[in-house]
């Protein structure tokens, strides 16, 4: 046989595990004693009172060999919460017996807006010149991100605040003290009706593998310390890792791509992975990839199917992009569905998370990131068009609060998908065609089209504005994220009363928002975005996608359903032969549809 290799010994050193429980005996903890700390638990009781929500915590279940104070400040802290003065608190307790700083912290959190509210904390009391806080999240420039790889100046003690990214992806090399939240945000499907799926960002517990893997951080260059701040009680509850990506992810995208390499019936092949999805979240999928012409009635790749395959898009952006062939407005659909594919490039939000002030003006009064970001790559090439340097880019970047690595793959995939558009003989022809330098704004009629054609990709999410940022998002209250150009401080007024949204973002049961917005009309979403309609004859409204009622004329909304089937065909028949879908007089049409859209 196959010689076999023993290795004997692990590279890391020891570890020293130490939970919740443990930190509280240890440190002689008291919660709440900070200002930050004591207005943050107030806001998160006040939310649970408001929203009725009440969870069974293990945090009552702490061993007989702590003391009776340790037990009754396990009782009091809410396992829903995230306790920041206790990092801090441990941080503290880190500097005071290690004063030369050699060893740095690595803090694992969920997501951007926990990782800014526990930096804001820890700079309030914290002196400077004796700590150094960086983040590491997209959000933050690279050059800044890189100092978590740099020793600090001798007697300043590193504390890195990190998402899971840096369980495995990265090594920060100086790494003695690991503190957990032990949370991790991880990306899901939600089944919504009309085969549609919604994507939603959750903060779960992380499985115990994922424990194991953030505790092995400390160990790299001496014995560690890792503090993991759930009770043991909730650690033994734990599942073993975290649900893989296959159980998570839309099958829209991976279903389309065996069906274009002709590997059979899908159902079966995906039963051969080593962790098969769920069977409605299969046929889901397949309703959906159906329902946009890409599978026919015996779900067989049809010849729209494969244009839409060959896109590197979602299937319900690709079918978009196709849509924007017919009304000539694929140069500034690509730029959008970039948007859609690429990471965020915008840099910084302020200390509440609102939206940089360069975001909004970019938006120019469209309420649109979407629109943000298509007049941001305007004048991004327009700069390239006049000979700018790579340093002049990135000056421009940021000085507008944009990353210039992320900008440049943005328009790199733009580029890629006008390209793509130019093999299939269904690019724009040079001087024809709205181009990205056309779109001026929210009064524009052409920019009336491109976010009806935003509903058209991002189906079924969509939300109506309610009050001040809550809306009702495909049936669900929500609140329009703070990161969103149409969240503002004041005033909420738009010039629709709905939106278009990429991902509804859940980071607790009872709080939701929609992020990536687009603000758009109800007559945009029948045309371009509606699921199925139907008519309440007793109350004389329409009820959209099973959950949305509009007050109007039934016949209007049957017309705008029927125009919406008659560019359906008009896809179909120009991906089949890209010169006759269309005649002579069909510029005019384009005309008059974004004429009557802008009204």
């Amino acid at each position: 046989g196959c010689p076999v290799l023993n290795v004997t010994g692990g590279r890391n050193f020891p570890v020293e595990a130490n939970f919740l429980e443990d930190a509280i005996e240890k440190l002689g903890y008291t919660p709440g004693t900070g200002r930050g700390a004591m207005a943050l638990q107030a806001a998160q009781k006040q939310e649970r009172k408001a929203n009725k929500i009440k969870e069974d915590s293990l945090n009552l279940q702490a061993g007989p060999e702590y003391s009776e104070r340790t037990r009754t400040i396990m009782a009091q802290m809410d396992e829903g919460d995230i306790p920041i003065d206790l990092i801090k608190a441990i941080i503290m307790d880190i500097r005071n017996k290690d004063k030369t700083g050699d060893g740095a912290v690595l803090v694992f959190l969920p997501g951007w807006n926990v990782i800014t509210m526990c930096a804001d904390y820890l700079l309030e009391d914290l002196c400077q010149t004796e700590f150094q806080i960086v983040k590491m999240h997209s959000m933050v420039p690279r050059e800044d991100q890189m100092q978590a790889f740099n020793r600090p100046p001798r007697g300043q003690l590193k504390v890195v605040l990190a998402t899971n990214i840096a369980e495995s992806s990265i090594t920060i090399p100086d790494v003695v003290y690991v503190i957990d939240s032990c949370r991790a945000r991880l990306k899901s499907a939600s089944i919504q009706g009309g085969g549609g799926l919604t994507s939603a960002l959750t903060d779960v517990w992380a499985g115990r593998a994922n424990l194991h893997q953030r505790r092995g951080r400390a160990g790299r260059v001496r014995a560690g310390i890792a503090y993991h701040l759930i009770s043991k009680a909730r650690y033994e509850a734990l599942e073993d890792a975290t649900p893989p990506e296959m159980l998570r992810a839309p099958m829209h995208e991976l279903i389309l791509a065996l069906k274009n390499l002709n590997m059979g019936g899908a159902r079966e092949v995906l039963q051969e992975v080593v962790d098969p999805p769920g069977h409605e979240q299969v046929m889901r999928a397949l309703e959906a990839l159906v329902q946009i012409g890409a599978l026919d009635e015996y779900e067989e790749i049809t010849q729209l199917g494969r244009a839409i395959a060959t896109l590197p898009v979602a299937p319900r952006v690709g079918h978009a992009i196709l849509a924007a062939c017919v009304l000539k407005v694929q140069d500034p659909m690509c730029t959008l569905a970039a948007t859609i594919d690429c990471q965020d490039p915008w840099m910084t939000r302020d200390s509440f998370g609102y939206a940089p002030d360069t975001a909004k003006n970019f938006a120019k009064a469209t309420h649109s990131d979407h629109f943000a970001l298509l007049s941001a790559v305007a004048q991004y090439e327009e700069m390239q068009a006049a000979g700018a340097t790579a340093p002049d880019l990135d000056r421009w970047c940021v000085r507008n609060n944009l990353q210039g690595n992320h900008m440049a793959t943005l328009v790199s995939a733009r580029h890629q998908l006008l390209e793509t558009l130019q093999e299939m003989n269904l690019g724009p022809a040079p001087g024809s065609g709205l181009t990205l330098h056309d779109v001026s704004g929210v009064r524009d009629p052409r920019w009336s089209l491109l976010s009806g054609l935003m509903c058209f990709a991002l189906a079924p999410n969509f939300a109506m504005h309610h009050s001040a940022r809550k809306v009702v998002a495909t049936g669900e209250p929500a609140q329009v994220h703070r990161s969103s150009v149409a969240c503002t401080r004041n005033s909420y007024i738009f010039p629709q009363c709905g939106f278009v949204f990429e991902e509804k973002l859940r980071t607790k049961p009872w709080s939701v928002s929609i992020r990536s917005n687009t603000n758009v009309s109800p007559v945009q979403w029948l045309l371009f975005g509606c699921l199925g309609a139907s008519y309440d004859s007793a109350q004389e409204t329409v009820i959209v996608d099973g959950w949305l009622p509009m007050k109007g004329s039934f016949e209007v909304a049957v017309g705008l359903i029927a125009l919406r089937g008659c560019l359906l065909k008009l896809i179909k028949m120009q991906t089949a032969d890209p010169a006759s879908a269309v005649g002579p007089d069909w510029d005019t049409s384009v005309q008059d549809l974004q004429y009557v859209l802008s009204q």
